[in-house]
């Protein structure tokens, strides 16, 4: 990767030479650009790998084990005393987006069978 100078121009030159031309433009316009893995070779292995540490994360702060199909394995509670649930419809009760903390800051632990 090119050295990024810290300036527009470097940040730019850096942009020209790794081709991501269409990407910054597709982020500036829509907000949101997917560059392809064969565009920035970060291997499926990795991401599969990073999905593993995000469970194993998630399990360890709450002590529920996670499962990208099934959520999580145990009925969560959070700070607030609400229970949250997940269902296959996507109508589960989650926490209010409307709350102080961001959804990487919520606490929230298993509750006991």
């Amino acid at each position: 990767m090119p050295p990024l100078t810290g300036t527009s121009e470097g940040l730019g030159n850096a942009i020209r030479e790794l081709n991501l031309e269409t990407y910054v433009l597709e982020l500036e316009v829509n907000g949101l650009t997917v560059v392809p893995p064969e565009v920035h070779g970060f291997g499926m292995g990795r991401v599969d790998r990073m999905v593993e540490i995000i469970l194993e994360r998630a399990e360890a702060m709450t002590g529920s084990p996670f499962s990208l199909n099934e959520g999580p394995g145990a009925e969560l509670e959070f700070p607030s005393g609400r229970a949250s649930t997940f269902s296959e419809e996507g109508g589960g009760d989650r926490p209010s987006s409307s709350s102080n903390s961001s959804a990487a800051s919520i606490e929230c632990f298993a509750t006991s069978p």
